[in-house]
């Protein structure tokens, strides 16, 4: 949409609706209020109605795009194979191996407490 001010109106099932922002015209058609189909009128268009789906790869100029995604730091692990085939080296995001680590110490810790100390007795019943 052309500017971040600019006011939108739609002509849609022959009621003229709005005023509205380009962002309020996106919402409308995700919520499948209007369609692509129907005609919207912008300052700047003179008279002239223009299908919806004509304005909607228009940018605000005085908007920055959006920062671009965050490329994820990388862990190497290299992998044993009990066989003594060659091992492996694999590439695993550091937030993926940081979680794994955290999730496999908290199981160590509930294992930890589920084991008896050295001198104590487990008391199994008959037969075992």
């Amino acid at each position: 949409m052309t500017t971040a001010s600019a006011k939108y109106f739609v002509s849609a099932d022959g009621k003229q609706l709005g005023p509205f922002t380009g962002r309020q015209i996106r919402t409308k058609l995700f919520r499948k209020t209007i369609t692509p189909d129907d005609y919207v009128w912008r300052d700047g268009l003179g008279d002239q109605w223009v299908p919806i789906r004509s304005i909607l790869d228009e940018r605000p100029s005085d908007v920055a795009p959006p920062p671009a995604p965050e490329t994820p730091e990388l862990r190497h692990i290299e992998i044993t194979h009990p066989d003594g085939s060659p091992s492996t080296l694999v590439e695993v995001p550091e937030k993926v191996f940081t979680n794994h680590r955290q999730r496999l110490s908290k199981r160590m810790v509930r294992l930890r407490r589920m084991i008896r100390p050295a001198g104590t007795f487990w008391l199994l019943p008959a037969g075992f």
